[in-house]
């Protein structure tokens, strides 16, 4: 309209405000109650979610736990039922054996379990080693172990009785020996013990070796004390009661005469095994003694030097010097000289010395040679 001024241009929010249309303040400043969650609410979110893992971890380990117990239980009650099954089972197959052994024989129970190793261990004598029949001749035996098993100790007195009868059969005897241990231990240990000694049963060498053996499976404590007084008062030479008199042992009653024993050095290596207490005073009391064999005194003196020791050191130059019998015997010289060099070591040197000025046998010159060029 003429007379009238000209508005300037304005914004459209300013227009229209201008032209009374309600239009919300502009808040030109920025607003975080408006645009930002509150500090300490995300704090308190940031705590939760770790509390939530950790809740939901221990539920899952608790329960895996007690998952894993539930099992270890289930399979405990399990195993016991499966160890009493394979029991029976055990126990209903040794009475087969049983019955079989007695539809082969004329004879029940124990009777018919005897005549079967009677007829059956004596096999393994004529057997070689590499012999097919061998692992079927044992499988035999066992199956007769277990048939006494069965019976238990009921079957001991007759076992007994047959280890009496069978004196000239070794593989009967061992075999019945076996046997004895299945069907009473305790008994089977004083069997043993009795064969060893040669007190009872009337066993041959070997026998009283097998029961050595046998006996060191089940009681190496009651193999030892009774290969230490077997030591104590018998020799290659025979058996002297005299040199034990202080033994109460009633066992030691019924002397075995003076019948030659050369197998008896046999014994040393397993009383050494045997883990006997006093070892070593055992073996210096058997060195000491005049009345051995060359072959018990090689054996003592391999065993001391394994025990290197010192005590021993005078006497195997004693006996290198003057070996036993009438011959030089240079292997049992070479023997001795090894001995000395391990117990002694360096030390033994000026013994060596000595004894190269003496020697006239090429394997003993040799040795010592040997020797002392180790300890230079």
């Amino acid at each position: 309209m003429p007379g009238e001024a000209e508005l300037p241009d304005l914004p459209p929010a300013e227009q229209g405000f201008d032209r009374g249309e309600v239009t919300a303040p502009i808040h030109r400043h920025n607003d975080r109650s408006m645009t930002q969650p509150d500090s300490s609410a995300k704090q308190r979110s940031g705590r939760a979610l770790p509390a939530l893992l950790g809740l939901t971890l221990i539920l899952v380990l608790g329960g895996g736990y007690l998952h894993h117990r539930y099992l270890d239980q289930r399979i405990d009650a399990m195993q016991t039922v499966f160890d009493s099954l394979i029991e029976e089972v055990h126990s209903t197959g040794d009475a087969v054996h049983l019955m079989r052994m007695e539809r082969g024989s004329e004879g029940l129970g124990i009777h018919a379990v005897v005549k079967r190793i009677r007829f059956w261990a004596p096999q393994l004598q004529y057997s070689s080693t590499l012999s097919a029949e061998v692992p079927r001749l044992n499988e035999i035996l066992d199956e007769c172990n277990r048939a006494v098993a069965a019976i238990g100790p009921d079957a001991f007195p007759v076992i007994e009785a047959a280890i009496t009868e069978n004196v000239d059969e070794d593989e009967v005897r061992k075999a019945l020996l076996k046997a004895s241990y299945f069907a009473d231990p305790r008994l089977s240990e004083q069997l043993m013990e009795r064969m060893l000694r040669g007190s009872h049963y009337s066993p041959s060498p070997r026998l009283r070796f097998i029961a050595s053996d046998e006996l060191m499976k089940v009681n190496r404590a009651l193999a030892g004390q009774a290969l230490a007084d077997i030591l104590k008062s018998e020799a290659a030479l025979g058996v002297d009661r005299r040199l034990n008199p202080q033994d109460p042992d009633a066992k030691f009653l019924n002397p075995m005469g003076v019948k030659p024993f050369p197998q008896f050095f046999n014994f040393i290596a397993r009383f050494a095994s045997s883990g006997y207490e006093d070892k070593e005073g055992v073996l210096l009391m058997i060195l000491g003694r005049p009345n051995h064999d060359i072959n018990t005194y090689r054996e003592v003196i391999r065993e001391l030097a394994k025990l290197k020791s010192q005590d021993a050191v005078k006497r195997i130059k004693e006996l290198y010097k003057r070996p036993p019998g009438l011959e030089i015997r240079p292997l049992f010289k070479v023997d001795c000289l090894q001995a000395l060099a391990d117990i002694q070591g360096r030390e033994a040197e000026p013994f060596f010395q000595e004894a190269l000025l003496n020697a006239t046998h090429q394997s003993v010159i040799t040795k010592l040679k040997d020797l002392i060029k180790q300890n230079q």
